[in-house]
């Protein structure tokens, strides 16, 4: 499933491929799994559950740290933008984290800001990581100031 993921969208997906590539019968996949959905689901839940513990682990990273790590792991994180739970973690966090955001701020603002860095970020991961965390961290920094927000760790 995830070596299908990195090159086709979910509703792409076939039973008969997975099936293929893992070397397995059809009976087995249903065995363990409704449907594709349902492996997807569960693929979700488990690719979730890690970024949240990783979350937690590294608490203190700064901005630039965590695409260090993005670039140790392009395939993970290929992954995570590919079910989308991206979406969801960025909502969740609002990059508040990172950003320091004005007291004027109201939720479009904040809606911008994180569709822009979520943007960048899935950009720069499909494309393996090629340019420099540094520059990605500088780009996304001058953005920021750009719009009169603040990183508070680089």
């Amino acid at each position: 499933m995830i070596e299908l993921l990195r090159t086709k969208k979910v509703d792409q997906l076939k039973v008969t491929q997975i099936c293929k590539l893992a070397h397995i019968n059809r009976s087995t996949f249903y065995d363990n799994y409704e449907d594709i959905y349902d492996m997807i689901d569960q693929l979700r839940d488990y690719v979730a559950k890690q970024y949240e513990d990783d979350l937690k682990r590294y608490q203190d990273q700064t901005f630039l740290t965590m695409l260090r790590r993005i670039q140790a792991n392009p395939k993970i994180y290929q992954l995570f933008f590919r079910l989308s739970l991206d979406l969801h973690f960025s909502n969740q966090y609002n990059f508040k984290k990172w950003v320091r955001y004005p007291t004027n701020v109201n939720k479009y603002d904040i809606a911008f800001i994180q569709a822009g860095i979520r943007a960048d970020l899935a950009t720069w991961i499909e494309d393996n990581c090629q340019t420099s965390p540094e520059d990605i961290n500088k780009l996304v920094i001058n953005k920021l100031d750009q719009l009169g927000f603040q990183v508070y760790k680089n």
